[in-house]
């Protein structure tokens, strides 16, 4: 379950959150519509407060396509709900940018930032589903406004002894957004796993196991991973790795 920051009412966390509005008490999607146009203007991002793999996720560019992104989402939420017992429609401003994420481990109170991942290609909508990550362990010097963000929201959610991976958009301007963030590894763990072995010679199912043994996480930061999907032509093609291979970036 994603913890939804857009909850809290505390001041400082504005900075690094877009505008949003919740679209649970809109009695249809024309309702939100209006409201939308009232409150952001567009463009927006529609999603489900709480799912993954951006199942219903939208980029909205005007009211002639609302109501059908609107019918999306909603179902993606009933699916959640199903799932895991709440979500609910968020709409948001669209930030322009990079997007990016964060893999790591809550332990003991200290948090452990341990793959970053930058996304391929561009995701300008209107879906958001990337074709490749590009991973590299995390450097903390040159992350610090990323770790200073997980550091606050880490903190208000409580989340304690529990991976979390965590979503940014980057923009033009370097200024930096969070998304979301949840209690979990990307893919579902299976992406965050292979990752950890490559960029940290982690073994990320026995860290899991091992949460509570109230030893310090120690991991070593070594290669560069590439996640490609390679699931339909339109996504682009994957021409070379062997260079990356030979410099020993790359470990597939």
């Amino acid at each position: 379950m994603n913890y939804d920051l857009k909850t809290s009412t505390d001041p400082s966390h504005t900075e690094f959150i877009a505008r949003w509005y919740s679209g649970e008490n809109c009695k249809d999607s024309y309702a939100a519509q209006l409201r939308t146009e009232e409150m952001l203007g567009y463009p927006v991002v529609i999603k489900p407060s709480n799912g993954f793999y951006s199942t219903g996720v939208t980029k909205i560019c005007g009211a002639a396509s609302f109501a059908h992104a609107w019918a999306q989402t909603k179902r993606a939420c009933r699916l959640f709900k199903k799932l895991h017992g709440h979500s609910e429609i968020i709409i948001e401003e669209y930030i322009e940018g990079k997007e990016c994420a964060i893999d790591g481990f809550v332990k003991d109170g200290k948090i452990y930032s341990l793959l970053f991942h930058m996304k391929y290609p561009d995701l300008t909508g209107p879906y958001f589903h990337e074709t490749a990550y590009i991973t590299s362990p995390f450097c903390s010097a040159k992350g610090s406004v990323f770790s200073r963000i997980l550091e606050d929201v880490i903190t208000l959610s409580g989340l304690d002894m529990s991976p979390f991976h965590a979503e940014f958009r980057i923009t033009p301007r370097g200024k930096i957004y969070l998304l979301e963030i949840g209690p979990r590894l990307s893919g579902i763990g299976v992406t965050g796993q292979i990752m950890l072995d490559i960029c940290c010679h982690i073994d990320g199912y026995e860290t899991l196991h091992h949460l509570n043994d109230g030893k310090v996480l120690s991991y070593k930061p070594r290669g560069i991973g590439l996640e490609y999907d390679f699931c339909s032509s339109r996504n682009g093609i994957l021409t070379s790795v062997t260079r990356g291979m030979q410099l020993g970036l790359l470990h597939l």
